[in-house]
């Protein structure tokens, strides 16, 4: 039922102040799922306010029913984290159907002082359809047919069908492609009166050479009974589609890795806060590079260097992912080293990184950059306690102290010296008994009921934590989900930073990184959101709890062995 705009406003404010109200808004974007549809298609409209939301402030979209109603809205709000900041972003999702066919405006959308910018969206008449073939419609499409080498564009060839049929198509198939399935579309479409369901087959589509590249015309074949009659098979085309595929720019730097994509974002993110650095002790670096319409095979090394007079690099192996959604693909490269500072000092220089690419947007090279860190490393402090248990130095004595002494000892030489003798020896065993029974009281640690029982409490909490985090993953919030594995972690691995991205460090368990790293691209990607599995991080989490859980048993009956020998 259509919503009138007073009513819309109040729903979409409603919903907005159930957020935290901290913060004001700092961006206001937004997005449509398609910019080509037809009079009779519903499209989503997303607008993103990057910041927390205030409840007495309403989202201006009463210009939208000019062009359009506005089916449905929904809310989501997702946070993220980069360099020990956190962002906070809301999503209103609008459900839209054009009132009229041409090119049709959705104006810019107003926050404050804050505005979008506007889309046009090109909106087709009905299709009327005549002849045998009107049960069935096949549409080809592709994102765009000018594009430069290794570019990634999206091909959709989309079935239309009014009765269900049984579909025989080969996969295509052209020499210097890379074409790979995205995940498939399915809703319903009314031509002319006439109801379909729809189904669009998506392919992410990659030149590996420049030049014309033709992708064929290839036949579909449909089975279907009319009427309880015997089966009846026709063919359907797709078009013909012919790329013009463009070499590397010559003004691209000669010697970098070419990397043509839309978007891409390089972000860092540190164990604890470096400025913590101590001489020797390392700390964790993270450097997380996400790009749009690329492989994570595609994404070069990014610390390439060993370290530097200052600092020492131990690298751990580089995490690969590549995310798909039904239009695009979203490739992640993690890159992990432990830093080690050298020397203390406050003019300790820590490199920065850059990565050089091709906007094919813009059409222009772009520059990602994490700056270089001037950092100060605190010297490790000198061990002083232990001077307190010495035993004092020999005094020395002058030649003349030397004789009295000497003479001294020729007066009390007289006495019975076994006397002394004894006494020495009983104050010395006493003394090393009392050492003797101080080490071993040192080195025995606390006794069985005491590990038993700070074990029990720390166990209880981690399994509440646990049960926490299985019930988030059955939630479609993922923010929440992210939120209660952190918690649990933070029971596993006490009094230390927590992050995906150390979690995935420390289990040395190559399925739950690949868990992990799934879970936070699905966070950065609204696409790849609706296609997160979480009962298949949950799984990877419980095995390695099981073995975790294990270690820990046996840790323990190794530290007691010794007591109850």
């Amino acid at each position: 039922m259509k919503k009138s705009v007073g009513q819309l406003t109040l729903v979409i404010m409603l919903l907005f102040t159930s957020k935290s109200l901290l913060a004001q808004v700092t961006e206001v974007s937004a997005v449509v799922d398609r910019s080509n549809i037809s009079q009779n298609e519903t499209f989503l409209l997303t607008v993103a306010l990057t910041g927390k939301v205030d409840r007495n402030e309403r989202l201006d979209i009463a210009n939208l029913e000019e062009n359009f109603d506005v089916l449905n809205s929904s809310t989501e709000t997702r946070s993220s984290y980069t360099n020990g900041r956190g962002t906070t972003t809301t999503y209103l999702k609008l459900t839209l159907a054009p009132k009229s066919a041409g090119k049709l405006l959705i104006p810019p959308i107003r926050y404050k002082n804050l505005t979008t910018k506007p889309i046009t969206i090109s909106v087709e008449k009905q299709k009327v359809i005549q002849g045998t073939l009107n049960d069935f419609i096949l549409e080809t499409e592709i994102s765009k047919t000018e594009l430069y080498i290794q570019e990634q564009v999206t091909m959709t060839y989309r079935l239309l069908y009014a009765i269900r049929p049984q579909l025989n198509r080969k996969e295509p198939e052209v020499e210097n492609l890379d074409i790979v399935g995205l995940a498939d579309n399915n809703y319903k479409k009314t031509i002319a009166g006439k109801h379909y369901q729809v189904v669009e087959f998506n392919y992410a589509v990659t030149p590996g050479e420049a030049g014309e590249i033709i992708i064929p015309q290839q036949n579909w074949y449909v089975s279907y009974r009319k009427n309880n009659y015997r089966p009846i098979e026709i063919a359907l085309k797709t078009d013909e589609i012919k790329l013009k595929v463009l070499p590397i720019p010559p003004e691209y730097p000669v010697g970098a890795e070419w990397l043509a994509t839309e978007q891409l974002e390089m972000t860092e993110e540190w164990e604890q806060n470096p400025s913590t650095f101590r001489e020797g002790e390392p700390i964790t670096r993270t450097i997380t590079v996400r790009a749009m319409n690329l492989k994570g095979e595609q994404l070069p090394p990014i610390i390439v260097s060993r370290g530097n007079q200052d600092f020492t690099y131990y690298e751990d192996k580089p995490s690969l992912d590549t995310e798909t959604g039904s239009k695009a693909t979203v490739a992640t490269r993690i890159e992990s080293v432990a830093v080690v500072p050298k020397r203390a000092g406050d003019d300790l220089v820590l490199p920065g990184f850059e990565l050089t690419w091709w906007n094919t947007r813009e059409k222009k090279v772009e520059t990602s950059v994490i700056a270089e860190r001037t950092l100060s490393v605190q010297a490790v402090q000198a061990q002083t306690n232990n001077q307190d248990n010495r035993p004092p130095a020999l005094a020395v004595l002058p030649e003349d102290s030397l004789q009295v002494q000497q003479t001294e000892r020729v007066v009390v030489k007289s006495e019975p010296p076994y006397i002394w003798i004894i006494a020495t020896a009983i104050l010395a065993f006493t003394n090393i008994l009392l050492a003797l029974l101080w080490i071993k009281q040192r080195h025995a640690g606390p006794n069985k009921s005491q590990i038993d029982l700070r074990l029990k409490a720390q166990l209880d909490n981690e399994k509440q934590a646990f049960n926490a985090m299985k019930d988030a993953a059955g939630s479609s919030d993922l923010q929440e989900f992210r939120d209660a594995i952190l918690a649990w972690a933070q029971f596993v691995w006490p009094n230390q930073a927590v992050t995906l991205a150390t979690i995935a460090q420390r289990s040395r368990d190559e399925n739950l990184r690949s868990a992990l790293i799934k879970l936070d691209s699905a966070l950065y990607s609204q696409q790849a959101s609706n296609d997160f599995d979480s009962k298949s991080l949950i799984s990877a989490i419980q095995k390695w709890r099981n073995q975790h859980r294990k270690q820990q048993q046996q840790n323990v009956a190794a530290h007691l062995k010794p007591l109850y020998a």
